[in-house]
């Protein structure tokens, strides 16, 4: 939680939406005890198709909080992007 006197601004759904891309995410983020993160992301697009979707396995990130801030949503746009087009 942020304090009363401090905001925290973030672009994180504005990237999400930025990907044009209509689905759901489950997203898992696990910390260890050396500040490092190992993040689980499940993207299934929001139209059925023949079910391959289904089958496609999470994608896993590992890396440090500036890590993945700078690099989370470049590694995984063109899987998100791969996901959504086994359902048209």
């Amino acid at each position: 939680m942020t304090s009363p006197t401090k905001t925290m601004k973030t672009d994180f759904f504005n990237h999400i939406a930025t990907a044009h891309t209509p689905g759901n995410w489950k997203l898992t983020i696990q910390t260890d005890d050396k500040h490092n993160f190992t993040v689980s992301v499940l993207f299934t697009a929001a139209h059925g198709g023949d079910g391959a979707a289904r089958l496609i396995p999470p994608m896993i990130l590992q890396g440090t909080a500036e890590e993945l801030d700078n690099g989370f949503f470049e590694a995984i746009a063109v899987p998100v992007q791969q996901t959504a087009s086994l359902c048209w």
